[in-house]
């Protein structure tokens, strides 16, 4: 009997011996290879930036043609930049080297979409769309087609009366062929335009871009206004 207990106290010896080895086992395979039992908690790798946002200003400056003549017009723009990617603002512009029989100013709502702002070189889409006023000068010419010279003759026609006893101030009107009328309207516009972004720092940005002026809301001026224009802006500010 006592042989037999013996053998028996063996054989659980031998198989709680085993079965210790084999729950042991996948930690130590897992010990070798290099992988921990219970992952150890670590600091996370994911980085969180925060999204940009504030007011930009931009001074703008436009190179194109008005009544087929060379044109520079002055102005610039101010939003609120949400997301580091889009500008809702205003802005407004005038011909700065114009003349009494051409003139122009415009303004209206701006929006802009803005990509890569956190690179180097970036682009974006802006657009206008507002209202202004111009005023063009015409000839007769321009406005009533060729005709014949007019002119009258004898002594200039004279409106009123003089210190209350003879014929007041005089007006000749000479060759009507010749005189120019200033045309003033008011007219509608959208002026879209693409951009390519250059960053200097983090609250500066040269911005360049080609776009077009359409204008309506007019009887007369509408070829005289619309055209292409390059423009270059700089825009502070937008958000840090």
């Amino acid at each position: 009997m006592r042989t037999r207990d013996k053998r028996t106290n063996s054989a659980w010896a031998v198989v709680a011996f085993m079965c210790s080895a084999l729950a042991g086992a996948p930690e130590s395979a897992q010990a070798q290879e290099g992988v921990p039992a219970t992952p150890a908690p670590q600091g996370s790798s994911m980085q969180v930036t925060p999204l940009k946002r504030g007011w930009l200003v931009a001074p703008d400056v436009k190179i194109t043609q008005v009544d087929d003549q060379a044109a520079t017009l002055a102005g610039g723009y101010v939003g609120w930049v949400t997301d580091g990617a889009f500008l809702v603002g205003a802005g407004g512009y005038w011909l700065a080297n114009g003349s009494d029989d051409r003139e122009m100013a415009y303004g209206g709502l701006v929006l802009e979409w803005l990509a890569r702002t956190d690179r180097r070189i970036g682009f974006g889409a802006r657009t206008l769309l507002g209202g202004g006023t111009a005023t063009i000068g015409f000839s007769y010419a321009d406005l009533l087609g060729p005709m014949a010279p007019v002119a009258f003759g004898g002594p200039p026609v004279r409106f009123g009366h003089r210190n209350g006893r003879g014929p007041g101030h005089g007006f000749d009107p000479g060759n009507l062929t010749d005189r120019t009328l200033q045309v003033s309207e008011n007219f509608l516009i959208a002026e879209p335009q693409a951009n390519v972004l250059l960053t200097l720092t983090d609250w500066m940005r040269i911005d360049a871009g080609v776009g077009y002026r359409l204008i309506g809301g007019t009887s007369l001026l509408d070829d005289r206004l619309h055209g292409v224009s390059g423009t270059i802006a700089v825009q502070f500010g937008g958000g840090h």
